[in-house]
């Protein structure tokens, strides 16, 4: 399986620095909490989400404080301080004094965050009917649905960069998976067009060896 963490911006319709991954872990959302702070590294943030346990990690906690320059101790988690429980944490990351914080959803509530909008949009649209065979098939809907506006005059809903997850241009080759298997292993070369959209119009003219460091910015 793959996770989708992703953070849509209510002003803009954006989902915002966007990760992919294969487990969804205290460190990997904390991860992502700070790649998306290290887009504005001095704006005020504020994050809602549901009451998920890894939402309010002692990860996640460790993460805000350092951002927030909080220098008091944080305790030990089970024991004292910020971190002894999950009531705690969860004070310190929703403390409105904070330049970081976070708004938790009511419990059985989480339909609320606006959020699951877009990933019902995504549920629709990409992930249904559930054809996929592969990992690499699962990935390279979701990050293709990127490049497309939910209407038409729509801009790109992924803000993509070269260090997240989900889209790097350095590493990642759209349709490489299906191009490597196009030829059954022979070793010829690979057509190379500029952006994923391309691909599709390449795949509708029956070329199957199509590859793309897809080249959109923010």
């Amino acid at each position: 399986t793959l996770c989708l963490i992703g953070n849509f911006v209510v002003t803009t319709g954006e989902l915002l620095r966007p990760t992919i991954g294969p487990t969804r872990t205290e460190a990997d959302f904390a991860s992502h909490i700070e790649q998306t702070v290290a887009t504005d590294p001095s704006a005020s943030w504020v994050f809602v989400t549901d009451n998920l346990n890894i939402h309010w990690s002692e990860t996640l906690v460790r993460v805000v404080a350092e951002a927030c320059e909080v220098r008091t101790p944080l305790g030990k988690k089970g024991v004292r301080g910020v971190l002894k429980s999950m009531a705690s944490r969860q004070a310190f990351l929703s403390e409105p004094s904070h330049r970081i914080r976070f708004v938790y959803t009511p419990k059985h509530s989480s339909w609320l965050n606006q959020i699951e909008i877009f990933f019902s949009i995504l549920q629709r649209k990409v992930l249904t009917p559930n054809d996929l065979t592969t990992l690499h098939a699962l990935q390279q809907r979701i990050i293709a649905f990127g490049g497309r506006g939910l209407t038409p005059d729509a801009k790109p809903k992924y803000i993509n960069t070269g260090e997240t997850a989900l889209f790097s241009k350095g590493q990642l080759l759209y349709n490489y998976a299906a191009a490597r298997a196009a030829e059954a292993g022979e070793q010829v070369p690979a057509d190379l067009p500029e952006e994923g959209e391309d691909v599709a119009e390449l795949l509708r003219s029956q070329m199957r060896r199509i590859v793309s460091l897809d080249a959109r910015r923010d």
